[in-house]
């Protein structure tokens, strides 16, 4: 496909890593020097230009190049919607997607009006990573795909019966509908170390294991094995006032959760008081100290999230909660770097504005045409949603007669848009996309067997 980016931005460098190893990507900004480096880094057309500048368009226009997605993602809403609006006027773009902050905009009348056919909103999206943690309690992770009929969700191992077990024993009754994808795990020798599984592979205590399956047979799973799982919170903290942290808050409060929420924001706790009413405790706490867990009691809580945009204090504050006694620990993070430390301390990592804004993009984006990869565990392990096409030499073999690199996995098949868990007698079929879990070392590997 062919797919145009409007702003080279932390978000238009991630969709352009995503697509670009499969698709035809054009990356348009007016910054020479963010221009530079991204194409430094990936196999892009970078255009220079003026994204509300009607001659960026026609220039396209006049080579006649098609694009089958334009997706403007600058950090200026007036930018995307007029960008979009160009486009739409100026260009034959089948799909527009435009990225947008305020979420009191009325989208479907905007979208008559603008020829915008999708918005995404980074807020929203946050909010939503954070929620998805906490409806699943007991995952400690979850890896999103394109496609809503599957999910991975991790759980940390904590019972000591489970130590040394191989995956085939602890997975034999569930062969066919979950399967083990991965396992993150930690040492203090060797830090955090990223295992791609097979049947004999054994678990460790603390081991993080990421099982994927739909749904409903990850909810069988987790009701129905041994592993001890924890409850819904009861008692819940939220740090940050902004549209996140009360999206976050309201869900809660709706789930039957008692929460409270913080600010140093005197304005933001106004705002956040008259929104939840009195079915929140709003407190004003304007040094934001790790003493404050103390003086209000929030030591007793079940769980703490950290929903702020300061990515480094989300991450002190969680640590923070953890060693006074709070049981669980989420943060917003849109570092990749901090992935690492927050999970080797016990804290669990939401995806922050930025990161989930691509996450939605390339979730919406589900046409079986675009082949995508993503990476998890903080850039150490790649997903790969690889289109099975009518000559591939797969068709008619087994999935374990293909020969996989080491570190690889191929894991579950979506076939007309029902999810299938691959054992080793799976035939991959024309139009499949084969989801696979590999090392970021094998990628390079997994890439070249996959195109013969």
């Amino acid at each position: 496909m062919n797919i145009l980016i409007i702003g080279a931005g932390r978000v238009g460098r991630e969709l352009a890593k995503v697509f670009s190893a499969h698709n035809d990507v054009t990356i348009v900004d007016n910054d020479p020097d963010r221009l530079s480096k991204v194409a430094e880094d990936l196999d892009i057309l970078p255009v220079l230009g003026d994204a509300v500048e009607p001659g960026t368009y026609e220039a396209f226009r006049e080579k006649d190049t098609a694009f089958d997605v334009a997706i403007a993602v600058t950090n200026a809403d007036e930018v995307n919607i007029v960008a979009c609006m160009l486009i739409c006027d100026l260009m034959s773009v089948a799909r527009r997607i435009a990225r947008i902050n305020h979420e009191s905009l009325d989208y479907e009348a905007m979208r008559a009006r603008t020829g915008i056919d999708m918005f995404i909103s980074p807020h929203h999206q946050a909010a939503m990573s954070v929620i998805d943690l906490v409806e699943h309690s007991w995952a400690r992770d979850i890896i999103h795909f394109r496609f809503d009929c599957v999910k991975a969700l991790a759980l940390q191992i904590d019972d000591e019966n489970l130590d040394g077990i191989s995956v085939y024993e602890l997975m034999k009754n569930f062969r066919g509908r979950t399967i083990v994808c991965a396992i993150e795990r930690y040492n203090g020798e060797h830090g955090g170390e990223l295992v791609i599984p097979r049947g004999n592979t054994r678990i460790h205590l603390r081991d993080y294991i990421y099982f994927l399956g739909t749904e409903s047979d990850l909810h069988t799973f987790a009701e129905t094995s041994k592993i001890p799982l924890p409850k819904f919170p009861k008692r819940c903290v939220v740090l940050g006032a902004n549209n996140i942290g009360i999206k976050v808050a309201q869900k809660l409060i709706e789930k039957g959760a008692s929460v409270k929420l913080l600010d140093r924001d005197e304005k933001e706790c106004e705002r956040a008081a008259m929104i939840l009413q009195d079915q929140a405790l709003v407190i004003n706490d304007r040094h934001s100290t790790q003493g404050i867990f103390y003086q209000e009691s929030l030591y007793l809580a079940d769980l703490l999230i950290s929903a702020t945009m300061d990515d480094e204090y989300n991450l002190i504050m969680g640590i923070s909660a953890l060693r006074t006694g709070i049981k669980r620990a989420i943060c917003l993070n849109s570092n990749a770097d901090y992935y690492e430390t927050a999970h080797s301390m016990g804290i669990d990592v939401a995806v922050g504005p930025k990161l989930a804004t691509v996450t939605g993009i390339v979730q919406r984006l589900s046409s079986e045409k675009i082949v995508s990869e993503s990476s998890f565990l903080g850039g150490r392990g790649m997903v790969l949603h690889w289109v099975v096409h009518e000559k591939s030499s797969v068709i008619g073999k087994r999935i374990s007669e293909i020969a996989f690199p080491e570190g690889a996995l191929a894991v579950a098949a979506i076939r007309n848009g029902t999810a299938i868990i691959v054992t080793g007698d799976f035939e991959p079929q024309e139009g499949d996309t084969i989801i696979i879990f590999c090392k970021h070392e094998s990628l390079a590997s997994v890439k070249k067997q996959i195109a013969r």
